[in-house]
């Protein structure tokens, strides 16, 4: 596969059999993982880091069964998440409704 990606932008290629795609997000995610990208970057005005400081970076990888595991849950938890944001915003309006009746 061929990609075009603009200056500052960056791509992993992933061997699947290796690395589950979704526990890579969900681990760039984490604040260990931020913490340590604060690190190695560079620059002030426009913010990188470079290849050769990403590459060196060494990390731990948990098997792929519980890479998928790890990603599963985290992914569950997201979609709860959001079905209680989603909730939230249904009784902040359900609310706003009720306080309209009242005063008409």
């Amino acid at each position: 596969m061929e990609y075009i990606l603009a200056q500052g932008v960056y791509a992993l290629k992933i061997d699947e059999r290796n690395l589950c795609r979704n526990w890579i997000i969900q681990f760039s995610n984490t604040i260990s993982y931020r913490k340590t990208m604060q690190t190695i970057k560079v620059g002030s005005t426009q913010v990188h880091i470079r290849n050769k400081d990403f590459f060196k970076i060494k990390m731990q990888l948990p098997s792929i069964n519980e890479q998928q595991k790890i990603s599963d849950y985290l992914s569950n938890i997201d979609i709860k998440i959001e079905s209680i944001n989603n909730q939230t915003t249904q009784t902040q309006i359900f609310k706003k409704g009720l306080l309209q009746q009242m005063f008409v």
